[in-house]
């Protein structure tokens, strides 16, 4: 692991970050072009498109070829690495469109002040209001025709037992993406809950949505 250097979350390191990504994202640490040994020579210019997304936020932040950049909360590391290397992305084009966002809004989370489980709750709480109002919709069914659907009943109450159980886990270890879609949406979906809690790396999200940097000097 490179030594950690000191940096400033701000328009710069951002724009590095950015311009390593767009380049496109590998499934690993590197394809292969980039190697650890060399990691303190690396630069944004000669990893840009050869490296995974947290790689990518090492390097911008001078801490060389690592996958877990010290300005990101552990946890968070973990599932952006399983987001990297287990989605289904169809090229690294796709995995770097995919993950860009997420890949700023993280920046900053390290420290103590993130907290991941306040995080996975406000992932999973859609899910859990989902099964509540199928739920309660289907007990008002129930209740207007008559009927006596104890099945019916005992399936949405099981439904709606799992979620909870899922929300109060605040576990996202067990998340899996079975198509490109599902794993960009899960990739929003965790980015506007960044923006929820306010990070770091959220406030400069409006350089994603700009022109991509083209070009680096260095």
């Amino acid at each position: 692991m490179a030594k950690t250097k000191k940096f400033k979350v701000n328009k710069a390191l951002i724009e590095d970050v950015l311009y390593i990504i767009d380049g496109g994202l590998s499934c690993g640490i590197s394809d292969g072009e980039v190697y650890e040994d060399d990691s303190e020579d690396v630069t944004p210019k000669s990893a840009r498109g050869k490296v995974c997304v947290e790689a990518a936020v090492s390097i911008a932040c001078g801490e060389g070829l690592d996958d877990g950049p010290s300005c990101v909360d552990f946890d968070l590391r973990e599932l952006k690495i399983r987001l990297n290397d287990e989605a289904p992305w169809k090229s690294k084009k796709a995995r770097a469109k995919g993950l860009r966002r997420f890949a700023i809004a993280q920046i900053g989370t390290s420290g103590g002040k993130f907290n991941f489980g306040e995080f996975s709750t406000l992932i999973k709480m859609p899910r859990f209001e989902e099964e509540l109002a199928k739920f309660t919709k289907g007990v008002a069914k129930i209740v207007d025709k008559g009927a006596k659907d104890v099945d019916g009943l005992r399936m949405l109450y099981e439904n709606l037992e799992e979620a909870r159980y899922d929300l109060d886990s605040q576990d996202l270890s067990n998340e899996s993406w079975g198509t490109q879609k599902e794993a960009e949406e899960f990739c929003e979906r965790c980015v506007q809950a960044l923006i929820k809690m306010k990070t770091p790396g959220s406030k400069f999200l409006y350089l994603t949505e700009g022109k991509k940097v083209a070009s680096k000097k260095k």
